[in-house]
């Protein structure tokens, strides 16, 4: 049984639960409230031609004293030759914009966003949503400003759910008025391209650069609105949260004066150098666009890029990994965050930076078997680290044990699920998350920065399954006043109580002090005098208080839960660095032992025997994946090494052997009966299908170098020694006692059966069927390009596997 879990899930977990409370102009005739028939305008004196100002001309929403500006551009429409740029000023051709409808969303995979957001797709979506308190007087006044930047994954995401006007009108209500704006940034291969044709072409992290244009239009802009350019707090949830963290790695930066980072950190997912880390997403998206090279894709229509983008994501070698997301650039990025903020090379400003309680267990495959032994553990190694002590330390940090897995606080209880669930969710969310904030956190305190809060969510969302806990993105109705009753639910599935209704309240006050005063307690930052009810202290390096945000427990507490873990994962930053994808299935069986070396790229399926011990090593900064050590009986150790983009699946049988030596571009699955002993080699661009089904003596040998399609199998007794170089398709049978032995090197189509022998020349395609009782051998070495796909006799033992 496998599964694979994609981390591009991620596109879709703020947007679950950060569900739009949907702002309706006065025109909608669905709308229940009636709005004032003014409308607000705000006068902007941008570069244009003839140096007019120009009026922006939004609608009151009097259900919560708010002026509402929809749709208001701040950059030139990314299309045509500004595809791939970064963001150009936008050029007002009119004395009067009109911003009162919803603007499209950045283009994305429209079956994720479209159920959410309910607004169109459009390569055009460069815009700003504000929401001011009504009437503010220009002349006397300037108010604070907020500025959400949205989570998903950097492959989805709209300002469209973020309606302000709750949280204007509380601030508004308590005397300490705010405006927010919610900008809209470029997702997918068009905002986060990856691999040489981009970063040759200026074209990474434009994403990045967008959400900085915003701020920059803000800078220049939002006096006209009632905003102080001087208070701006940029905040945001997990992408959202991550992006504005690598704002901090400019330590001149003057685009914002504090910030609110909820689930995110500079760290919390690796980033690598373009060519070296995503080279073959790039080939992979040039080839499902049928382009040859970077200019190609200038020429495409937007929704050919998205389809090709949505197509690499779907190939088993990508789907699991953050392809398109941050990099290092050398100049927005200019080295590993992680470094930077070792290094104190971070802005020293003021930030809130929190997680929820459970951030891993909406990733946590809900399908992982350990009986007693069956969790597949992450681990992520670089090159110069070929031993498995890390996985297994970490292991004994996470021990299987429900009691120590998240949901956390839930005793043994594993909701009729496993433990090696709740120790995945525990191992993800301190991988990606807690461990990262606190780096993050702990850094900028030895480094000076002093103004710093932490705080951890803990209140349960209403009506969802108890397994998720307080689960990624939790937190966000809340920020945003959705859990009050006053306002309805719409866009929720949940029914929010009044002690829901409560938190709410205190959570956009402590936010809203933050961006009024920069303390979350309020003007004056004492115990005593803090205007909320309970004094949220700052974060040092010797008290570490966090606050907890719980209806019926609001409180501080030590900020060491777990800490031996934490500190184990980011004392190892080149170990756990996610760079690529690796989708793994793993499993027991009898007498078998496999320990591998994963390089980059791969999809690994593995069935093993009972008591057998499972190793797999990356080596190219990715992904390691380990059982917990079982003892090992009948063994004939069992190894393989794969170096870059693989597909494997294998299954070994009772005292079997299987080694594997697999290079790239190869699709590979294996299964090994009673007996067999299997070794394979193989190179670049293999696609291997073999099945071996063994009671007896066994011996395939594969050599294959370049562009096969193999299926192979082996007889009682049997073997087949196979030679083949180049462009082959072949298709061979072998009975007991029989031997094949095949040289093939070009263009040949070949169906063989008993003692045959042949030799070979082009374009071969390969079949094998051998059936076999004895002891069996395979052996293959296959070295280079296109479709290989190698599946084995199933053994006596099945497993299931977790892919990430």
């Amino acid at each position: 049984m496998r599964w694979s879990l994609s981390l591009a899930s991620l596109a879709l977990l703020s947007l679950t639960t950060a569900a739009p409370l949907q702002c309706r102009h006065k025109s909608d005739p669905d709308s229940p409230h009636d709005y004032v028939a003014a409308a607000p305008t705000a006068t902007i004196y941008p570069d244009t031609a003839g140096g007019q100002p120009v009026n922006i001309v939004g609608f009151a929403d009097d259900r919560f004293g708010a002026d509402v500006y929809l749709g208001v551009p701040y950059a030139q429409p990314p299309v045509n030759k500004l595809r791939f740029a970064a963001p150009q000023s936008y050029v007002y051709n009119t004395e009067s914009y009109t911003a009162q409808t919803q603007p499209p969303m950045c283009l994305q995979n429209p079956q994720e966003s479209e159920i959410i957001y309910g607004t169109e797709n459009s390569e055009d979506c460069l815009f700003l949503n504000i929401f001011a308190p009504a009437g503010l007087n220009l002349a006397e006044e300037k108010v604070p400003v907020m500025v959400w930047v949205y989570g998903g994954s950097f492959t989805s995401g709209s300002v469209y759910p973020y309606n302000g006007s709750a949280l204007i009108q509380h601030s508004t209500e308590t005397g300490k008025p705010v405006i927010h704006v919610a900008l809209n940034y470029r997702l997918g291969a068009l905002g986060w391209g990856v691999g040489s044709g981009f970063a040759e072409n200026n074209a990474t992290n434009l994403g990045l650069r967008d959400i900085k244009k915003a701020l920059g239009w803000v800078q220049e802009n939002i006096w006209a609105f009632g905003g102080d350019r001087d208070q701006v707090t940029v905040f945001g949830e997990s992408a959202g949260a991550i992006s504005i963290s690598l704002l901090y790695l400019d330590p001149g930066t003057t685009l914002f004066s504090k910030a609110i980072m909820e689930s995110g950190a500079p760290s919390s997912i690796p980033l690598g150098p373009q060519e070296s880390t995503w080279e073959d997403a790039y080939e992979a998206l040039l080839k499902a666009a049928n382009c040859v090279d970077f200019n190609c894709l200038r020429d495409l229509s937007g929704e050919a890029i998205l389809a090709a983008q949505m197509n690499v994501k779907n190939q088993t070698a990508f789907k699991a990994g953050f392809i398109y997301s941050p990099t290092i650039d050398g100049d927005l990025i200019p080295d590993s965050p992680h470094q930077l903020v070792l290094d104190g090379k971070v802005a020293n400003k003021p930030f809130i930076t929190g997680n929820t309680k459970d951030e891993g267990t909406r990733f946590a495959p809900t399908s992982i078997n350990s009986s007693p032994y069956g969790l597949l553990v992450l681990n992520l190694f670089e090159p110069d680290d070929p031993h498995l002590m890390t996985t297994r330390k970490l292991l004994r940090l996470y021990p299987n044990d429900g009691r120590a897995g998240s949901p956390f606080d839930t005793g043994s209880q594993t909701f009729g699920l496993t433990a090696a669930y709740k120790r995945f969710a525990a191992i993800f969310g301190d991988l990606f998350f807690q461990s990262q904030r606190r780096y993050f956190l702990r850094q900028a305190n030895a480094h000076g920065n002093t103004q710093t809060w932490t705080f951890q969510f803990e209140q349960p969302t209403p009506g969802k399954p108890e397994y998720l806990g307080i689960y990624h993105s939790t937190e966000i109705p809340y920020v945003y006043g959705a859990a009050r009753p006053d306002i309805g639910q719409q866009g929720f599935s949940y029914t929010y109580t009044e002690a829901d209704h409560r938190l709410s309240h205190v959570i956009m006050d402590y936010w809203i002090n933050f961006a009024n005063y920069g303390s979350p307690n309020g003007p004056n930052d004492t115990a005593s005098s803090s205007s909320n009810a309970v004094y949220w202290p700052i974060h040092d390096s010797d008290n570490k208080q966090i606050l907890r945000l719980k209806a019926d427990n609001i409180s501080v507490f030590r900020d060491d839960y777990r800490e031996a873990g934490t500190d184990f994962i980011t004392s190892r930053p080149k170990a756990f660095s996610l760079r690529r994808s690796l989708d793994i299935g793993v499993g027991a069986g009898v007498g078998v032992g496999i320990d591998g070396e994963l390089g980059e790229g791969l999809d690994a399926s593995v069935n093993v025997g009972v008591d057998g011990y499972v190793g797999a090593e990356r080596k190219r900064a990715s992904l390691t994946a380990a059982l917990d050590e079982m003892p090992v009986v009948d063994l004939d150790f069992t190894t393989f090494e794969s170096k870059r983009d693989l597909n494997l699946g294998v299954g070994v049988g009772v005292d079997g052997e299987l080694g594997l030596a697999l290079k790239r571009d190869l699709d590979i699955g294996v299964g090994v009966g009673v007996g067999a002993v299997v070794d394979l080699q193989l190179k670049r661009g293999i696609d291997i299908s073999a099945d071996v089904a063994a009671l007896g003596q066994v011996d395939l040998g594969l050599a294959l170098k370049r562009e096969f399609d193999l299926e192979a199998g082996v007889g009682v007794g049997a073997g087949i020694n196979l030679n083949l170089k180049r462009d082959f398709d072949l298709e061979a049978g072998v009975d007991v006692g029989a031997g094949l032995n095949l040289a093939l090197e070009r263009e040949s189509d070949l169906e063989a059966g008993v003692g045959v022998g042949a030799g070979l020349k082009r374009d071969l395609k390969l079949k094998v069927d051998v059936v076999a009782a004895g002891k069996g051998i395979l052996d293959a070495e296959i070295k280079k390009r296109d479709d290989l796909n190698i599946g084995v006799g199933v053994g006596v033992g099945v497993g299931v596997g977790v892919g990430l």
